[in-house]
């Protein structure tokens, strides 16, 4: 069982390990009032079933264990149509 410290502000929540890094392994480890959400896992972006930010416009980025991808690459990795990089 992972063990987390939370912390919860008039404007946020956010998820840390024990190393005080964001993460959070089933949801996301940081999420702002206005809507925006970030997915870490040890302190890096990461999420391997959509965009690892969420920005209160709509736009998304996508990461993988910290690696930045475009939307396109994203999905092309999903299919298992790229390499493994990581």
């Amino acid at each position: 069982m992972t063990e987390y410290k939370v912390v919860v502000t008039e404007f946020d929540t956010r998820w840390f390990n024990l190393e005080d890094q964001f993460h959070r392994e089933d949801g996301p480890a940081v999420e702002h009032k206005d809507g925006y959400k970030a997915y870490y896992i040890n302190g890096e972006k990461h999420r391997e079933n959509g965009p690892a930010v969420e920005y209160k416009d709509g736009s998304k980025s996508y990461y993988i264990k910290g690696r930045f991808l475009s939307e396109t690459e994203f999905n092309f990795r999903r299919l298992g149509q790229l390499p493994n990089f990581m």
